[in-house]
């Protein structure tokens, strides 16, 4: 069991590990008749929702730039920093949580053209450094979400992104400004602006670990209040078997779920609740059971548009 232990402790051995249990859970789905199930509730699914804001902060990556983001905006010392993750990351939940018990703040959202012109008009107000903390328009903390909405496809589309940028390096001396930004679109905003240093500080955020992941499935199932049941994933006990040996077993079903889910969204958060909810069903007495890891056809991104 020692060996065992220190054997997975490797993240190769448990990807090894977590492709041969969705081998196995495949085999047994093609060899079980099929059972009458219903789609989750939905109060139960929008609990599951990632786009659902977080009620409880869980131990993950971004505790240390979250706790370093919080010093600097105490001191006052200042800066632009930029947050780039993938959708699913926790961006949007870092910012709720950096603004938690920070005041004042000023939160915009780069998709509402409303909030964008809310922060231009307050910038144009505000006289810049010179003014004193409780004259200055602007807050001390200005959080900008979903920066990367600032760049237009068009030729001279990143002038609205240059002109926020030239606002917070011109009044970040004892404010910080946070922008976060996809990473897919980072890469463009980069060797656009190769030639000059943008930010004080990129925080890339870095996948979560398996048992990061577990800890958010379950917390979130909890607050959804339903309690998932493994039993349609169980292979047959051996002879003999009692209600030990299958608990152990259903044990065993559940972490090893958990590590296929890991490993199917590569440690992103947000993408590990959509798969788990997606593969939760109802049986007719309205208990949530757990089906083999659904996985959308490719084939349905051929009708999209370019």
């Amino acid at each position: 069991r020692t060996v065992r232990g220190w054997v997975a402790s490797f993240s190769l051995v448990r990807r090894a590990h977590a492709y041969l249990f969705r081998r196995e859970l495949a085999r047994l789905a093609s060899g079980r008749p099929e059972v009458r199930t219903q789609p989750l509730g939905e109060p139960a699914r929008a609990a599951l929702d990632p786009e659902q804001p977080c009620e409880g902060w869980l131990p993950c990556p971004a505790d240390e730039p979250l706790e370093r983001l919080r010093a600097h905006s105490r001191a006052a010392r200042g800066g632009v920093v930029a947050i780039v993750g993938s959708r699913g990351m926790g961006k949007t939940s870092l910012l709720r949580r950096l603004a938690d018990g920070l005041a004042p703040s000023l939160w915009v959202d780069g998709r509402d053209a409303i909030s964008v012109t809310e922060l231009g008009e307050r910038v144009e107000a505000d006289t810049g450094e010179e003014r004193s903390e409780s004259g200055s328009d602007l807050p001390r903390l200005v959080l900008i979400d979903e920066a990367q909405a600032l760049v237009q496809p068009v030729i001279g589309g990143l002038a609205r992104l240059d002109a926020t940028l030239a606002a917070a390096r011109a009044r970040s001396s004892n404010g910080l400004w946070v922008m976060t930004f996809d990473a897919v679109l980072w890469p463009l905003i980069q060797r656009a602006r190769d030639d000059c240093r943008l930010f004080d500080e990129v925080v890339t955020l870095a996948p979560w670990t398996e048992d990061q992941v577990g800890a958010l499935l379950w917390q979130r199932s909890a607050r959804a209040g339903i309690e998932p049941s493994f039993e349609d994933l169980l292979d047959g006990l051996p002879p003999g078997a009692d209600e030990i040996d299958r608990q152990e077993a259903l044990a065993a079903r559940r972490s090893g779920y958990v590590r296929m889910l890991w490993d199917h969204v590569d440690g992103n958060p947000g993408l590990a609740l959509e798969a788990w909810r997606a593969s939760l069903v109802e049986d007719a007495a309205g208990a949530v059971r757990v089906r083999a890891l659904q996985v959308p056809d490719a084939r349905r991104f051929d009708g999209l548009p370019d």
